[in-house]
């Protein structure tokens, strides 16, 4: 799609001579019949921006959430994250002491001073060891995937105080800033005859309505 200016000038049954200057964007293709298209040439600007500007403005008031409410997100790590990892830390040490102790129990088994037969505790340890392994590669794991949701949560915390900074100046701000602002937060707007899909930028899908993420019907 691109930018053009329409103007025309009629006539009105009682003399009065009426001009038309708008923008529209213009299919390049449809125009050119490049590609089977089933949209329209050209659309009003005025339209379409109010679209995409309501949609903004709907995300704007996303963006006040309250930080604690961010936080809630499941891009951050939560407090039953943190405790099942501490309670994987505690099974790692228990089942620790336990290999231990029936190591420190094979010099007496060989003797014949143990309850145990020594096959019987080197199977036991064996066993042991390879829980031990899967325990520890689980609890490494969970800590990465710990890490990586502070990392996200941390992003979503900037994404939000960025959002807010702009639905602060983007009222009064000047069109190319509007334009700038509007593509860090949207990838691609699509046009067809149904309305128009609007392809949010992915770090900020979280303040987006789901309602969004179809199509918005709105007069042509």
């Amino acid at each position: 799609m691109t930018p053009e200016r329409y103007q025309d000038q009629y006539t009105l049954k009682d003399g009065t001579k009426r001009k038309i200057d708008e923008m529209k964007y213009c299919c390049y293709h449809k125009r050119r019949k490049l590609c089977e298209c089933d949209g329209q040439v050209t659309y009003k600007a005025k339209r379409v921006d109010q679209a995409v500007y309501k949609a903004l403005y709907d995300i704007f008031k996303e963006a006040n959430v309250p930080l604690d409410e961010i936080k809630k997100s499941p891009k951050h790590p939560s407090l039953a994250d943190k405790a099942s990892q501490r309670k994987r830390w505690h099974e790692i040490e228990q089942i620790k002491r336990k290999i231990q102790k029936m190591q420190s129990e094979i010099g007496d088994a060989l003797i014949g001073e143990s309850a145990f037969e020594p096959d019987v505790l080197a199977e036991q340890i064996k066993n042991s060891k390879l829980k031990l392994e899967e325990m520890e590669e689980r609890y490494k794991l969970s800590e990465t995937e710990i890490e990586d949701k502070k990392a996200k949560g941390s992003i979503s915390v900037l994404n939000s105080e960025k959002l807010k900074g702009w639905a602060k100046e983007f009222e009064l701000a000047s069109m190319e800033r509007k334009k700038a602002i509007t593509s860090y937060l949207i990838n691609r707007v699509e046009i067809n005859k149904m309305g128009i899909f609007i392809d949010f930028n992915i770090d900020y899908q979280q303040f987006v309505n789901k309602t969004h993420n179809d199509i918005i019907p709105f007069v042509i």
